[in-house]
């Protein structure tokens, strides 16, 4: 009587295919020597099932989720995307500059990442 063994490995997941280059949802923003080029597109950013507005707050060099309503007059309320496909994109507020972008906060001991 012979039996077969299975093999446990599996094969790996296949990587997701990139998009096209000229598939794009945002156009991305030019930042050099920390000023934006003239021409950056901004975007309001809202989130959650009550449509919460990401909004800059530069005091404390956070955001808020107080806002429900988009007001393209407030540069608090608008972001752009700085970066490629290749290496990644870099989200930054208009009213904070270069000075403030979204990154991971330092919880449970774990170093921040820049």
């Amino acid at each position: 009587m012979s039996t077969s063994k299975a093999s446990s490995s599996r094969p790996a997941p296949a990587k997701p295919e990139a998009a096209p280059h000229w598939y794009s949802r945002f156009t991305p923003a030019t930042l050099v020597n920390g000023k934006f080029a003239h021409d950056s597109q901004w975007y309001s950013m809202q989130i959650g099932q009550e449509g919460y507005v990401l909004k800059a707050n530069n005091t404390k060099q956070t955001l808020e989720l107080t806002d429900t309503e988009v007001n393209p007059e407030d540069g608090k309320q608008l972001w752009c995307f700085v970066g490629n496909n290749a290496e990644g994109f870099r989200i930054y507020n208009l009213a904070a500059g270069h000075r403030l972008r979204p990154r991971r906060s330092h919880q449970h001991g774990q170093r921040q990442r820049r």
